[in-house]
């Protein structure tokens, strides 16, 4: 399967480059070109969110949040080196930084609550490029297929800061059990980790097909579907722990490490979720 996602990549590749007719040109009433042409360039644009707004205003939930971002929030882009055929790329910077707290009890004090602080930071970058071919026939609506290389890298990070500190007298302190996105529980830890860093790269060879409707000249909306297979090495982890040294009496840190872990498959997706905005110029 592995050398049968990849060989119809390498084919789609050179057919595209070797096929190039140009067919009649599809014109509205005005005389206006309803498709793109050589030359033209194109932005993505996700729509998901206003479908989502709409839908939420005829909800009972109460609450309704808009947003508006572009394709998978990244820079989604072509440019058509024929009336048919396309280079296409996207660059997408992903970053969120998130902190939760939650009070346990003093061990030093009585009838009093120190806080638990977890800063957990998540960052993701990703890049393709790729070509595009579109079927010769002049509609509204619109085949196209094609094919591409995507690298991507994950960031994750994490940081933890303990209201109850190690001493002597107190080799468990009490504290906070974080798990992710801040569920949390208590427990007395010999051992408790403060920090900890992890990058993930990803590389994938992407076969794709998708439809386009030109809702008037130069714009369109549309959706994919890709079938891809990639490559991932989760690069090796590096976290800090912290204990109490009964026999020197500090707080001992330690750095250590986990291995390296790799491995790869065949994914299924669609661009953007469900719906995306096209616009040429």
């Amino acid at each position: 399967m592995k050398k049968l996602v990849i060989s119809i990549g390498l084919l789609l590749l050179v057919v595209l480059y070797t096929q190039a007719q140009t067919p009649d040109t599809l014109r509205n009433k005005n005389g206006k070109i309803i498709l793109p042409e050589k030359g033209n360039w194109a932005i993505g644009l996700d729509v998901n969110p206003v479908l989502n707004f709409v839908g939420n205003m005829f909800s009972s939930a109460g609450t309704n949040t808009f947003g508006m971002g572009l394709v998978d929030n990244g820079l989604f882009g072509k440019y058509y080196l024929t009336d048919r055929l396309a280079v296409r790329g996207k660059f997408s910077i992903n970053h969120s930084k998130n902190n939760y707290e939650n009070k346990v009890q003093s061990d030093y004090k009585a009838d009093a609550f120190v806080t638990d602080t977890y800063e957990m930071t998540r960052s993701n970058y990703t890049i393709s490029v790729g070509i595009e071919k579109r079927y010769a026939k002049q509609t509204r609506l619109q085949v196209f297929y094609g094919a591409e290389l995507k690298f991507h890298t994950n960031l994750n990070k994490d940081e933890f800061v303990f209201g109850n500190a190690y001493s002597d007298e107190n080799i468990r302190p009490t504290s906070t059990v974080f798990s992710m996105f801040g569920t949390s529980h208590v427990s007395n830890l010999i051992q408790r980790t403060t920090k900890y860093k992890q990058v993930q790269y990803r590389t994938f060879v992407r076969v794709f097909a998708g439809l386009e409707y030109f809702v008037i000249p130069k714009i369109s909306l549309g959706t994919e579907f890709g079938l891809s297979y990639g490559y991932t090495l989760f690069g090796q982890s590096v976290y800090l722990t912290e204990e109490w040294d009964g026999v020197n009496m500090r707080l001992r840190e330690t750095w250590q490490d986990n291995a390296i872990v790799h491995g790869s498959g065949i994914y299924t997706d669609m661009l953007s979720g469900t719906l995306y905005a096209v616009f040429y110029f």
